[in-house]
């Protein structure tokens, strides 16, 4: 348990995030810029698109403004992706939070949390009040601690969605029950499928107001952290009496505490602490329950826990019109889920914070870090972790979303089930009917429909951050930091030997006037093999920019057509190795800085909107195959056509003057 505690001490509860972000980190130094920009026809500027040039782009209703603003300069796109990874992976829960909700224009009130009410708290029988009344003072004190952080968040969380409109899709005007169908389905359905028509779910987005989600955030966060540190030190230091479990009526809602022992529990109170043994949870948890009780929580201190939440959809660490959460502060956990779960939002907060253990999380979509209209988060803090899904997880924003994936340390695996042992695809892309459509491992999604119903929406902000460790990153088409229609996403990985393999847009790319980047530090890592069929590596289609870095380290690259480096059709992509011997393994001749165009419909601005492919090594004896132009210390190009550049540049820079 003392290691336990330095862990939170560490990492959860400390006020202030680190102040050792990397500041100096950039895609390349400022004499290859030159170099690079002279080259691709910039006349020396940097490489980017103005807003008048994105604005001949359709389907940007939600365009969030942190991603429109990095489309003028996409050389600066790593450094931003580096800094935000940094800040969210060495500060705590509470930091990566804030980052996050300022990112959907938050503008958070810390005099709210001051106004938390006292905490109301009535044993619900007598076994109960005499469990209660044998705790340890500070143990009930972090329990009313909660109390009052939960019910102090009630009223921001009131207004940040229209209560009327909810109350309208699920039939019920009095107490607005969150637990029916009907309300997952107004939240999620358009999303879910493209066939649903007649919903209110795109009036919700509408009404949907970030500041005062944050501000209910706020409350509820500043208590938790607290009553966190409280019940680790008090079940570390003292003895907790024995017994089953208990009630309590507060002004949160229903409060059940569980002994210290193994406990089976399925989910029924909005509030459930845990002190401790090895757990079974099921049902629904960590979710808000209503209206007058819109937060969910959730916190375990220790032990070997299993929570199935795969009965029903929107299940453990779901914020559905609220904030839904789940603290597991020790031991080798395992989560599975459905749809919509391990720290997804809709129209809310949901988020899974584990300190400590190797961890196992399973979760079909929209899980394990996925945002609508919200904020949904998974930090891992310390453990070997495996993380499989089916689609749209693993660090997935939406529409008004931002969701994030934290591992901060560990040897761990993301996998996205695509077509491994001959296992059927169940949902085809449009690239390959061969290959699943992932939309993972750090994904900015919004939703296309100018062939469907016409309601097209911008996307949000997609991230998974990897802190250390020799990882594995496995997925289809669309995943390992890409975006889709307005959207981002960003995966970085900050040291270990690695390994990503992906299909089809994958490893900083994106498509449809979106921002795809992908940055890793160290090791020697491997980046696909030889199925890999199209555009990764840092490429771009359709109004997009796609940026890829890898920092140092003897890799090894497989590279198809249109990728490492790859501009498609009026789009961005940029590639650099920094340093390191490398190997190359070209699979197609437009790679390794290319540019193609086409016009389908012939729209005049596509005639003078530039496309620009960059490759760029930095550093090392490269192994580049014996035929073709690229080769150590060579500059190479592919010109597609006068407003098309393709620019390939192996260098060994000046060292820096002392």
């Amino acid at each position: 348990m003392n290691v336990l505690l330095s862990l939170l001490s560490l990492l959860l509860l400390s006020s202030t995030p680190s102040d050792t972000t990397d500041t100096s980190f950039t895609l390349w130094p400022a004499e290859v810029a030159g170099v690079v920009r002279q080259n691709v026809g910039s006349g020396g500027a940097a490489l980017g698109y103005t807003a008048q040039q994105m604005s001949f782009f359709p389907g940007h209703t939600y365009r969030l403004g942190y991603v429109a603003r990095l489309f003028r300069d996409a050389e600066q796109v790593p450094a931003e992706t580096n800094r935000l990874a940094r800040r969210m992976l060495e500060g705590n829960f509470v930091d990566a939070m804030y980052q996050s909700l300022a990112i959907l224009g938050a503008q958070i009130s810390f005099d709210s949390i001051q106004d938390r009410p006292a905490a109301r708290v009535v044993p619900a029988d007598e076994s109960s009040r005499v469990a209660w009344e044998s705790l340890p003072d500070d143990v009930r004190s972090a329990i009313e601690e909660i109390v009052r952080g939960a019910a102090g968040a009630a009223p921001h969380l009131h207004e940040a969605f229209d209560w009327n409109q909810v109350a309208r899709a699920a039939g019920d005007a009095q107490g607005v029950n969150l637990a029916k169908p009907a309300v997952y389905s107004y939240a999620a359905g358009p999303w879910l499928s493209y066939n649903t028509f007649g919903t209110g779910s795109f009036a919700a987005l509408s009404s949907f107001q970030a500041t005062p989600l944050g501000n209910g955030a706020a409350v509820l966060f500043a208590s938790v952290r607290t009553a966190v540190k409280d019940l680790v030190a008090s079940t570390r230091d003292q003895q907790i009496p024995p017994f089953d479990t208990l009630l309590l009526q507060t002004n949160a809602g229903p409060v059940r505490v569980l002994g210290p022992g193994k406990n089976t529990y399925r989910g029924a109170e909005p509030i459930v602490i845990d002190l401790g043994g090895d757990d079974q949870y099921s049902g629904r948890l960590a979710v808000p329950a209503s209206k007058a009780v819109p937060v969910g929580l959730v916190i375990d201190v220790g032990g070997n826990d299993t929570y199935d939440g795969r009965s029903s959809a929107a299940s453990i660490a779901c914020g559905l019109f609220g904030i839904g959460a789940l603290f597991d502060l020790g031991g080798h956990d395992t989560y599975m889920c459905g749809d919509s779960g391990l720290g997804c939002a809709w129209h809310g907060i949901g988020l899974l914070v584990d300190t400590v253990g190797n961890d196992t999380y399973t979760g079909h979509q929209w899980c394990q870090g996925a945002a609508h209209a919200g904020v949904g988060m998974l930090i891992d803090e310390s453990g070997d972790d495996k993380y499989f899904c089916q689609l749209e997880s693993q660090g997935l924003g939406s529409t008004l979303g931002v969701g994030v994936l934290l591992d901060k340390a560990g040897n761990d695996r993301y996998h996205a089930y695509d077509n491994e042992q001959g296992r059927r695809i169940t949902f085809p892309s449009s690239q390959t009917k061969a290959h699943e459509t992932s939309l993972t491992q750090g994904c900015g999604y919004g939703r296309r429909a100018d062939d469907r119903d016409g309601r097209s929406l911008a996307g949000g902000v997609g991230a998974l951050f990897d802190g250390a460790g020799d990882d594995t990153y496995y997925g289809g088409v669309f995943t390992q930091g890409i975006g889709f229609w307005w959207a981002l996403g960003m995966l970085v990985d900050l040291g270990g030997q690695d390994t990503y393999r992906g299909v089809y847009f994958a490893q900083g790319a994106a498509a449809h006037f979106a921002i795809g980047t992908f940055v890793d530090h160290t090791g020697d890592d491997r980046y696909n093999d030889d199925r890999v069929l199209g555009q990764v590596l840092g490429a771009g289609r359709d109004g997009a920019i796609g940026t890829f870095v890898d920092a140092a380290g003897d890799d090894t690259y497989y590279i198809p057509k249109k990728s490492a480096g790859g501009g498609d059709m009026n789009s961005i992509g940029l590639f650099c190795d920094q340093q390191g011997a490398d190997t190359y393994h070209p699979l197609a001749h437009s790679c390794l800085g290319a540019a193609s165009t086409s016009n389908p419909r012939g729209d005049r601005f596509r005639t003078v909107m530039p496309t620009i492919g960059a490759f760029v090594d930095l550093g090392g004896a490269d192994r580049y195959p014996a035929q073709g132009s690229a080769k150590n210390n060579t500059q190479w190009h592919h010109t597609a056509s006068t407003q098309a550049w393709g620019f390939g540049y192996d260098t060994q820079p000046r060292p820096a003057v002392p």
